[in-house]
């Protein structure tokens, strides 16, 4: 017969707590508090060092020692906490998480998770949103997988979320020029007081304006420089005869914080939240490519005087010859060009465009009116009216040929 002890109260375990003979115990349990305390400030040195790294350019010297450093911090996360075997169904994404296609290497991580099995933990949040992990949680959750192996972070507030999430995926992995825009829009309006998604473009493209009037531009390499750097570049902007304004000040510099280019977010990202959304659709679920995209988004019913529905059918048209047929953007330009033929002059004679009423529109396209307009005197604005009256009066007296 095996006597079994009789369990210690809790007041007991206190006495002999405190007594000289558990001495030894105490000394060790402090011992490795001060340890895991320790290692705990390690963790979060690493993660600023990683955070700083990754707020900028790397060369490949510092990709190397970023992949380190990421690697030694995974290590000890491991070491003080463990991995956790969480539920996929528990996990959900970051909604600040400006990738939003992943098609092509959710389809590459499902062949390593099912010949490699899981090489490393997912990041999540104690409320299980991701941090960092998402294509290993989508194919995870395609292939049916019940858990993933998963390590904790803290929780720091929603603007360095996104912040973040931007930074990361600008290094480890390119984002599409939408993806791109949306996320650089929500970030400036996360940091600048006072404005809305819409007006980080336009507040972008009328100082842009304001600049090549006075034939100047920004350095090409001012997103790469430090802060005090691109302060210095905006007030010798303003000595110029500039106006901008605090809050533009500032949308730039939180844009060339993230080292994004202005003039290049102008050209080559921000046009992409014009598309229609049956295209941002087909960006994202069909992989239609945004240059390709841009050119489709000039199907649309106000320019061809068509209905809505027709011009929904035809860009649809557009874009399954582009994925299917992996049109490049000169034959996609082609296609688009065909399809205006046939709906202009079904007889096949296209009238002939007029070169200086093309100018014409470029140049009031351009015109930057809420500049220019609350500038003008009084006499500049009458006689602005009177042209413009006068122009309209020929118009509506006269159709085209």
């Amino acid at each position: 017969m095996v006597l079994r002890r009789k369990p210690t109260s809790p007041e007991a375990f206190i006495e002999a707590a405190n007594s000289s003979d558990s001495t030894e115990s105490l000394n060790r349990i402090q011992q490795l508090e001060e340890e895991l305390a320790e290692k705990q400030q390690q963790s979060q040195s690493l993660v600023s060092e990683i955070d700083q790294l990754r707020s900028r350019t790397l060369d490949e010297t510092e990709k190397t020692q970023l992949q380190l450093q990421i690697d030694e911090l995974r290590d000890q996360l491991k070491t003080t906490q463990g991995e956790t075997d969480y539920p996929i169904s528990r996990i959900r994404r970051n909604e600040h998480q400006p990738r939003q296609t992943f098609d092509v290497e959710v389809a590459a991580m499902i062949l390593s998770l099912e010949r490699e099995g899981q090489l490393d933990p997912v990041m999540i949040f104690d409320d299980g949103t991701l941090f960092d992990g998402e294509c290993r949680w989508r194919a995870a959750s395609q292939i049916g997988w019940k858990t993933l192996k998963t390590v904790f972070v803290p929780r720091p507030d929603d603007r360095t979320i996104r912040r973040r999430a931007y930074l990361t995926s600008l290094h480890r992995q390119s984002l599409n020029p939408l993806d791109r825009a949306e996320a650089l829009v929500a970030i400036a309006c996360d940091h600048v007081e006072g404005i809305s998604a819409v007006e980080v473009p336009r507040i972008v493209s009328r100082v842009q304006k304001r600049i090549k009037r006075k034939s100047l531009s920004l350095d090409s390499e001012l997103h790469r420089q430090s802060v005090d750097v691109q302060q210095a570049s905006l007030l010798a902007l303003k000595s110029e005869g500039i106006n901008i304004s605090d809050t533009e000040a500032s949308v730039f510099l939180t844009l060339l914080g993230l080292q994004e280019h202005p003039t290049s977010l102008e050209r080559n990202v921000f046009n992409t939240l014009n598309l229609t959304s049956d295209l941002k659709d087909a960006v994202r679920q069909q992989r239609l490519g945004c240059s390709q995209a841009l050119i489709l988004n000039g199907l649309t019913a106000e320019r061809l005087k068509i209905t809505e529905r027709r011009a929904l059918s035809l860009r649809q048209k557009g874009v399954k010859m582009v994925v299917e047929q992996s049109l490049t953007d000169a034959q996609t330009k082609q296609w688009v060009a065909e399809q205006k033929h046939r709906l202009v002059s079904p007889d096949g004679n296209a009238p002939v465009r007029h070169v200086e009423a093309d100018r014409f529109i470029k140049s009031i396209n351009n015109f930057d009116w809420e500049e220019v307009v609350p500038s003008m005197t009084i006499e500049q604005h009458q006689e602005l009216r009177q042209h413009l009256e006068l122009l309209l009066e020929h118009l509506n007296s006269r159709e085209p040929s």
